[in-house]
């Protein structure tokens, strides 16, 4: 017995020579645009050899590239650059199994100038145009994102407690088309160096829990396209200088207009709702001017006194109608005008 077994040659597989490569070496990157979009580059190895071809400079086909979070649909995407160094390994140390695992600077292509290393507290992502992502972990903590011209600023800034976003020459607009857009604050301020524009294509409600104050330099134009309504408790209008009205038709309606010029009360105009009632008192004092066109009192007992003039002018018919009593009474001279001039009551006097 020995051990001499008989075979076919012909079934043996063909040896074939592979040059192998145990390590790692350098390459450059001479194409980046992957036709699968894998974020694979093809690179030049100038210490390798083609085994086959025998040329000095070996070129890889598509290699892949270590990305630190890669899977399906998700993951980062920094292809290296044109002319990039990288560090290559090789898959059970065959060259055509090439992997990008690093990426390397050297004495031509350096880190970014405005980077500093000094104590390492910073950390900063750059791209070939510029754009920035700094974090910073000394001085001003911050986390700061700018693009290439530097003109757009994004920061958050530890120490100041604030975030920024700031555009030097551009804009800066948040859209929320099918939403809506809620900022809360304590307190907030707005700034506009010129004009200021706003434009609802719905309602506005404004809603202020304490005082409301407009300081307006120059001009405030309202303009209503139907009805304007302002309500209030109390005196809506204080002016201390002057106030103008000027229309073609001024309409107000009111239960008790009353305009004070200096000592003087004027009242104008026909105030029904405010004298037609159980009994009304009107005591001024100052002069009292009323004028109107056509003047006409009603009321169970209608008392009116001034300690100075009183003035009652009707330039059609002055009517003043009483059940139990009417009084006027003024400190100084006291005029009744009209056309007509109708008193009726169970007592009517004037004093003076």
């Amino acid at each position: 017995m020995n051990n001499r077994f008989e075979t076919n040659k012909g079934l043996l597989p063909k040896f074939q020579h592979e040059q192998k490569f145990l390590g790692v070496c350098i390459g450059w990157v001479i194409d980046n645009k992957d036709p699968d979009k894998q974020g694979r580059v093809k690179l030049k190895v100038p210490w390798l050899r083609n085994a086959e071809s025998d040329d000095e400079d070996f070129t890889t086909d598509w290699c892949r590239v270590r990305y630190f979070y890669a899977g399906k649909e998700r993951g980062q995407l920094w292809v290296p650059e044109i002319d990039d160094e990288v560090l290559v390994g090789f898959e059970h140390g065959s060259w055509k199994l090439p992997y990008v695992i690093g990426r390397l600077w050297n004495g031509i292509d350096f880190p970014m100038k405005d980077a500093p290393t000094d104590g390492n507290d910073n950390k900063w992502i750059q791209t070939r145009v510029g754009h920035q992502f700094i974090m910073k972990e000394t001085g001003p903590e911050a986390i700061q994102i700018n693009d290439g011209p530097l003109k757009n600023h994004i920061a958050l800034d530890k120490d100041a407690d604030n975030c920024f976003f700031e555009s030097d020459d551009g804009k800066i607009n948040v859209y929320a088309k099918a939403g809506k857009i809620n900022i809360e604050a304590k307190e907030i301020n707005k700034k506009s160096s010129e004009n200021t524009n706003h434009e609802i294509g719905a309602t506005y409600n404004m809603t202020v829990s304490s005082n409301a104050n407009w300081n307006i330099s120059s001009t405030y134009t309202i303009e209503v396209g139907s009805t304007l309504y302002i309500t209030s408790p109390v005196r809506i209008v204080d002016p201390t200088n002057t106030l103008d009205v000027k229309a073609a038709i001024v309409s107000v309606q009111v239960q008790k207009y009353t305009a004070e010029v200096g000592t003087t009360k004027i009242m104008y105009g026909m105030v029904s709702k405010d004298l037609s009632a159980g009994g009304k008192d009107l005591q001024v004092q100052g002069s009292l001017q009323w004028v109107a066109g056509l003047f006409d009192m009603a009321a169970v007992q209608f008392g009116m006194e001034a300690s100075g003039s009183a003035s009652f002018t009707g330039d059609a018919v002055f009517q003043m109608e009483a059940m139990k009593g009417a009084k006027i009474y003024s400190g100084g001279n006291a005029s009744i005008q009209g056309a007509m001039i109708v008193c009726k009551g169970s007592a009517v006097w004037c004093a003076g």
